[in-house]
């Protein structure tokens, strides 16, 4: 997503949170090789998506986790768990 491409990923673990089904690319569930063939079918076929999607995910990951964003996040859980 970083690099401005449209992803393709399950329903497991921390995926969901980077990934937004219909907005940055599409998720399946995890241990359905039908639908995740269909998925990457899809993607191969649509340009539009695929493009819309890759715009999506980069502007994704520039909001949401890049390093500062990461580390302001790391930091502010510290501090409110020190009682600052």
């Amino acid at each position: 997503m970083a690099m401005g491409h449209a992803v393709v990923g399950t329903r497991a673990g921390g995926i969901p949170e980077a990934i937004v089904r219909g907005e940055t690319g599409l998720l399946v569930e995890p241990g359905n090789a039908r639908a995740l063939a269909e998925a990457i079918v899809t993607m191969l076929k649509r340009d539009d998506l695929r493009k819309a999607y890759g715009e999506a995910g980069r502007r994704r990951v520039a909001e949401h986790f890049d390093v500062d964003n990461l580390v302001d996040g790391t930091l502010g859980v510290y501090q409110r768990v020190a009682g600052r």
